[in-house]
């Protein structure tokens, strides 16, 4: 089976809310602090590249959307129409399963990320948390039995790669 890479270009996320004062040359920002949960999914062709790209959907402290695409790299950027969310993120752990008697394979990866900052409702994102990626699809066969061989591709039609992500996050200042 392929190995997609797993380590995630971009990940994070959490907003500052800003509340003007009476006056209307002075902001003042209000500190928010919460658990940011973001998930998203791809299926079929689209979770069988080396890259795919997952939409995401982002609650908690900012409620809003974004994507990511799974390559490389230990520094990212979470661009969502609330503003920015800046990230660094481990390696992480990878395991993988085969079962040749259900014909099917699966991995996953989990890790660490760090905030480091933001832009609009994410200005002053600081915190930490953790994230996961499961990918799984069904193995082809050769002359009816499972190919579990490390080059055997899995059937793009059945592909499944899932994100989540869980952020304690301090917002604002």
């Amino acid at each position: 089976m392929r190995k997609v890479t797993l380590v995630l270009g971009a990940v994070a996320l959490s907003g500052g809310l800003a509340a003007c004062s009476s006056s209307s040359t002075t902001v003042q920002h209000r500190a928010v602090n919460g658990t940011e949960v973001i998930t998203g999914s791809v299926r079929g062709k689209a979770a069988a590249v080396s890259a795919p790209v997952i939409r995401l959907r982002l609650t908690g402290p900012v409620d809003t959307t974004s994507s990511i695409t799974l390559t490389g790299g230990s520094k990212g950027v979470l661009r969502t129409p609330a503003g920015s969310l800046y990230v660094t993120h481990s390696k992480g752990s990878t395991t993988r399963h085969v079962s040749a008697r259900a014909c099917v394979a699966g991995f996953g990866n989990t890790g660490t990320v760090r905030v480091t900052g933001g832009t609009g409702k994410f200005a002053g994102a600081a915190g930490s948390g953790v994230f996961g990626v499961t990918f799984s699809g069904v193995l082809p066969r050769k002359n009816g039995r499972c190919d579990t061989s490390p080059s055997a591709q899995p059937v793009a039609s059945t592909a499944i790669m899932s994100f989540r992500a869980a952020l304690e996050l301090k917002l604002g200042g």
